[in-house]
């Protein structure tokens, strides 16, 4: 089944059952959801902000390549992040709260591969763990 959007997405919030996405005209929709899925916001460059729950726990492969994010912030009990799941973004900083991704394979793609913008990234107090691939040159 394929999946036409007939809006453009600009910003969204994730929340613990799901997300909602705003569009141009300020309107938004809500897609009941408990991890952020494979593709869902693949090539959206129009995407430009997100904000992720803290009980979010799975970002799947390519769930935001190629998007309009220029920040993203990885909540700490993030413990899956799929192949590229943000490479070739727009991002310019990345905050990055996880305490341990256990399910990390970077075999197929890091999840921030080309992303040659990033000039800042933070780890928060409770990072434990850090993948030696998450950033490749």
């Amino acid at each position: 089944m394929a999946v036409i959007l007939l809006f453009t997405i600009t910003s969204a919030n994730l929340f613990s059952q799901g997300f909602y996405v705003y569009t141009k005209d300020g309107q938004h929709q809500d897609y009941p959801s408990e991890n952020v899925d494979s593709i869902v916001f693949y090539e959206c460059t129009s995407l430009t902000s997100i904000t992720l729950p803290n009980s979010l726990d799975t970002i799947g492969a390519y769930a935001f390549y190629n998007t309009g994010l220029t920040s993203i912030t990885i909540p700490k009990n993030v413990k899956y992040i799929g192949n590229e799941a943000f490479s070739e973004s727009s991002l310019n900083t990345v905050v990055w709260n996880a305490k341990n991704v256990s399910n990390f394979n970077s075999y197929y793609g890091a999840p921030f591969e080309d992303c040659s913008n990033i000039s800042t990234v933070t780890f928060g107090d409770s990072v434990r763990v850090i993948p030696g691939t998450l950033f490749p040159s």
